[in-house]
This record gives C-alpha cells, sequence and structure tokens, in this order.
C-alpha cells in the first residue's frame, strides 16, 4: 500500500516524503519519550510554576531570531541552518537527565526550547522547494498525523507502562537518541533550488532585510491581520490555569480527557484542511481556523463546568491543525521566492513577539483586578473575530488584485 502511494507522486516528492517519513516516525518516538517529561521533571526538580513558564517561554525567544535564520536560509544550504541548530537542541535533551540541581535543569531545558526554535525558516524553505504544489498539503499532513499517533501512542505506553517514576530521568537520553536520528534521516533530502529561479543574495544587512518585506504591501498587511487573529490568544497562557482550576475546578483526569479529544481532533483536522488546501486558497483555511479559536474561547467564557469545555477541546484540535500548516501556503502565495526564507523569518520573529508580548499582557489584566479569568476570555474572543473578518476582507482584496483566484 506504501509502495503504491510512493509510486503514485513525482520523483522527488516521493524522494523527500520517503526520508521525512522514517525522520517524523523516529521524530514521534522522541517527542513522546522526552517532551512531556521536561516540565514534570522540573517541578519535581525543584523549580518553580514562575520558573517552568520562564524556561518554556523560551521557545518564543528562539522564534524571535526568525529574520537571521531566513537570511542565513537563503545565503547557505538551508539544511545545514536546519540540522545543526536541531541536532544541538536533541543532544541538549540527552543532558537532562545528568543535572540534579533546579539551576542547570532550568539552564540546559531553557536553552533546548530556544534552539529548537531556531529553524522554522530552513525547514518551510526545504518544504516549499522540495514538494511540488500539488502536493505538499496532502503530504505534511500525512506527517503530521503520523507524528501526531507515534508521540501520543509512547507518551501513553511510558505513563501506563513505567510504573517507577525515577526511570524517567533516564527516558531523556533514549528519547535523544531518537532525535538524533531523526535530524540524520532528514539531512539525507537532497534541497532543490527553485525552479527558473535566478541565484541572488540575500540583502547584506538587517535594514536591506527590512525594506525587501516592506515593499511587498500585501504580506506586510497580512502579517498585520495575522497579529490579530493569532495574537490575543496568547493573552490566555498565564490565565488558563485560573480559568480551568480555581474558577472550574478541572480534575487531572478531566485534563486527560480533553488533551485526548484535543489530540484526536488534530489528526482530523489535518486531514481536512489538506482537501481544503486542495480546492480552496489557504487564507480560507486561515478564516476557518481564527473563527474555530473564537468560538473556543467563547465556549471557555461561558462555561459554568469542566463537561462543557469539550467543544472547546474539539475546536483547538482543529485549529490547532490548520495554524501548523495554512500559514506556510499563505506566505508562499505572497513571498517573493528568492526571498523566501526571509519572508518566512519575519513570520516566525511576529510569532515570538506575540508568544512573548502577550502572556505579560495577560499577566497584567488578571493581576490588575479589573476583571475576572472568563472576562478576559470574551475580550480575547471579540479580538480574535476582529481578526477574522478583517483576514475576510483581506481575502476579497487579494481576489481583486489576482494574487489569488480560488
Amino acid at each position: 500500500m506504501v509502495r503504491r502511494f510512493l509510486s503514485s507522486l513525482p520523483l522527488t516528492d516521493r524522494i523527500t516524503f520517503s526520508y521525512e517519513m522514517w525522520a517524523a516516525a523516529a521524530y514521534g518516538v522522541f517527542a513522546g519519550l522526552g517532551l512531556p517529561l521536561i516540565t514534570i521533571m522540573a517541578r519535581k526538580i525543584g523549580i518553580s510554576v514562575e520558573g517552568i513558564m520562564v524556561m518554556t517561554t523560551m521557545q518564543f525567544v528562539g522564534a524571535i531570531f526568525g529574520i537571521l535564520a531566513g537570511r542565513l536560509s537563503d545565503r547557505l544550504p538551508p539544511m545545514s541552518v536546519y540540522a545543526w541548530p536541531t541536532a544541538v537542541s536533541r543532544a541538549l535533551i540527552a543532558l537532562l537527565a545528568f543535572t540534579r540541581t533546579p539551576v542547570g535543569f532550568f539552564t540546559v531545558a531553557s536553552l533546548f526550547y530556544l534552539v529548537a526554535n531556531l529553524v522554522g525558516p530552513p525547514f518551510a524553505r526545504i518544504m516549499r522547494s522540495n514538494y511540488s504544489d500539488k502536493n505538499r498539503a496532502r503530504l505534511m499532513s500525512i506527517l503530521r498525523i503520523g507524528v501526531c499517533v507515534i508521540n501520543t501512542a509512547v507518551s501513553a505506553f511510558v505513563v501506563l507502562a513505567i510504573a517507577d517514576e525515577t526511570v524517567y530521568r533516564w527516558l531523556f537520553p533514549v528519547a535523544a537518541v531518537f532525535g538524533m536520528l531523526s535530524v540524520v534521516i532528514f539531512s539525507r533530502i537532497k534541497v532543490r533550488k527553485i525552479p527558473g529561479l535566478p541565484h541572488k543574495s540575500a540583502p547584506v544587512s538587517f535594514r536591506g532585510s527590512v525594506s525587501v518585506v516592506g515593499k511587498n504591501t500585501a504580506f506586510v498587511l497580512f502579517m498585520g491581520i495575522l497579529m490579530l487573529c493569532a495574537g490575543p490568544d496568547k493573552l490566555l497562557i498565564p490565565i488558563e490555569p485560573f480559568r480551568f482550576s480555581d474558577e472550574l475546578g478541572i480534575t487531572y483526569r478531566q485534563v486527560f480527557i480533553l488533551n485526548l479529544i484535543t489530540t484526536f481532533f488534530s489528526i482530523v483536522g489535518y486531514y481536512a484542511w489538506a482537501k481544503t488546501l486542495k480546492r480552496s486558497n489557504p487564507f480560507a483555511v486561515v478564516f476557518i481556523v481564527t473563527i474555530l479559536g473564537a468560538a473556543r474561547t467563547a465556549v471557555i467564557a461561558a462555561a459554568a463546568q469542566v463537561p462543557h469545555l469539550m467543544p472547546s477541546a474539539v475546536f483547538l484540535g482543529l485549529a490547532n491543525a490548520g495554524w501548523d500548516i495554512a500559514p506556510l501556503f499563505c506566505i508562499i502565495a505572497l513571498a517573493d521566492p528568492e526571498n523566501f526564507s526571509l519572508y518566512f523569518g519575519f513570520h516566525t520573529t511576529l510569532v515570538g513577539i506575540r508568544g512573548l508580548v502577550g502572556p505579560a499582557v495577560g499577566t497584567l489584566l488578571h493581576s490588575s483586578g479589573a476583571m475576572s479569568a472568563s472576562g478576559i476570555y470574551w475580550i480575547v474572543t471579540v479580538l480574535t473575530l476582529a481578526g477574522g473578518f478583517s483576514l475576510a476582507w483581506f481575502t476579497r482584496r487579494l481576489k481583486r488584485q489576482s494574487i489569488i483566484t480560488r
């Protein structure tokens, strides 16, 4: 069955997918073994809740360097820009088994989150050049479904099969082995040049980089609208524990059930969005997931008890899958192909800014005592809806300018 499916693909798609399929399988094991344990072990070793929040926020600090990663990916081999930081981050996971102090664990884990999130632009560049427009959405979604299934299965096995929590620490080196294996397999992909384009060096200065993107009015406008679509949700990162735990009294069992629902509908979402991207424009997908995000926050704001949160888990799963793949296709539609990585780097940098500013604003709003957690959810709902309607206007504008045709 797999062989028949691969034989139906164009040669470049087939070769890239074959390597990425095995790399994704190894990554799924890495993610299932290592990633859920980082915050658990951090708490057990004595790091405060605030410390864990700062530690995990380092992923957004890494994303802020997206502009730099994008420039490098346009000037250097994209695979090198992707593989070396990724290999370093996977190796850092192994070190967590040997760190015995809160300061040491905090430092290594923070470096992991930072370095692991430097590689968005080169990875996007590889997806842009090595998969055909016809098959890109379907193949990326298949791989993400596989990662999601393997990750969930491995995590469940660890929780159910390993009763001795002292063993958990030694899962980090095992996870690192699978993580490094994933990098080795993925790095065997030969990155294609974008067909039909002359080689042109990326700008040599930051000002030059900004000018390249700044002249693309449609792209700049889309980035601004995307801040309104996806930014308000980041205000809720520090608020969610208060809403779920303090106001609704959620239990660990209920958290597990909601996470299971979210995972299942993420898988459904990957399949559905791949179909949608084939028939429609990617901005329509971003619009739908923005509305789903607003529906999720509205459900949480209105919930009077935990069972009322189940629709929000469905919306979250579908929205997460859409946000994972659709922005790439939007940027492909708007960006200058010769500087694609630079454009994606700007997007990544703005993701990092949203991730750092949003929680700080959310914390200030909640700590001021001016409104309850549910009140902040209602504000986020209204702002997100405003982003969705702005995106609908923007999509019609692109159609009038013939930038998109569907």
